[in-house]
């Protein structure tokens, strides 16, 4: 997905199946829409999910962006853990509500690893009391062990802690990304056919395309606002500005999904944000593939951009 400035939307604009998630394959994939766009992309930012090969291949090809983990998937990859621990639907939900284990990504990087996870055991254990549920001391220890491993030593906070940045780059980034995930994920099942997915996938097309239709200002009005810029640009004093706002640990809702009337307008409109949904699509690559077969050949425009 990549941010739109002109109508300050984020607009899916390629959609990957993928046979692997490896450091080459997505090199090549940066190659091809290098190809397909005739120029080479430099995003400021990039929100992607937490692979290593995908990571890598991106500070390769953006060397000047900075990489922000993708919420959705962290929060979701800590629930699967639990699950995985045998902890109960009632004990992860005590754990990823509102305040709790979410408050680790709000809080200076330098308390997380001691005073974050301490504070939020204990918390832990308070709900789990006031709530009369069995604490599991055993089971909350491996949870534990696998967060300091892979949230701490493999991808450190940096990649998925928010604390410093600006709330503007987390509302835009994040939210949008996971109302996409959450899209797909409600109109594909896990092995869809090739035709399901390919039909799935130009039906998100076409509404974000009308989407952005129905939201695009017209000439009149961009030029309105260009004369309105500049008459402001004349009474602005650069030394009495006042700095954007940073995130504190009152900005948790911020975790959480919003409805775009909600979505704050004032957006930077020379900053374009890219997002990388790549890995989800990979999730479907393979059924869909394997699915092809059952149906006649479809006919589809295929964009010869790689050899």
């Amino acid at each position: 997905m990549v941010y739109d400035p002109l109508t300050e939307l984020f607009v899916p604009l390629f959609f990957t199946l993928a046979t692997s998630q490896t450091q080459d394959l997505y090199n090549k994939l940066f190659q091809c829409i290098e190809c397909a766009v005739g120029v080479k992309p430099s995003p400021k930012d990039v929100v992607c999910d937490f692979e290593d090969a995908l990571i890598i291949a991106v500070r390769d090809h953006f060397p000047s962006t900075r990489i922000i983990g993708c919420l959705f998937h962290f929060k979701q990859a800590c629930r699967r853990k639990m699950k995985k621990y045998q902890l109960s639907e009632t004990k992860s939900g005590i754990a990823m509500r509102f305040g709790v284990l979410d408050m680790l990504t709000v809080i200076d990087p330098e308390e997380i690893s001691v005073q974050g996870v301490a504070w939020v055991k204990n918390k832990i254990k308070q709900r789990c009391e006031a709530q009369n549920v069995p604490y599991s001391r055993s089971k909350w220890n491996q949870f534990w062990n696998y967060f300091q491993k892979t949230w701490i030593e493999t991808f450190p906070p940096d990649l998925w802690n928010i604390y410093g940045v600006q709330r503007e780059i987390v509302n835009r980034t994040n939210n949008p990304l996971e109302r996409f995930h959450r899209e797909v994920n409600a109109r594909l099942n896990r092995q869809p056919s090739l035709r399901h997915f390919v039909k799935t996938i130009e039906e998100i097309a076409r509404h974000y395309q009308i989407l952005r239709k129905t939201t695009l200002p017209s000439i009149a009005d961009i030029q309105d606002s260009e004369s309105e810029d500049e008459s402001d640009s004349d009474s602005i004093d650069d030394n009495n500005h006042e700095e954007d706002p940073q995130l504190s640990d009152e900005d948790l809702e911020l975790l959480y999904d919003v409805c775009p009337e909600q979505e704050e307008a004032a957006i930077n409109r020379d900053t374009v944000y890219l997002s990388l949904s790549v890995t989800m699509m990979h999730r479907h690559a393979t059924s869909a593939t394997r699915n092809h077969s059952e149906h006649r050949p479809l006919r589809t425009k295929v964009h010869p951009f790689c050899n």
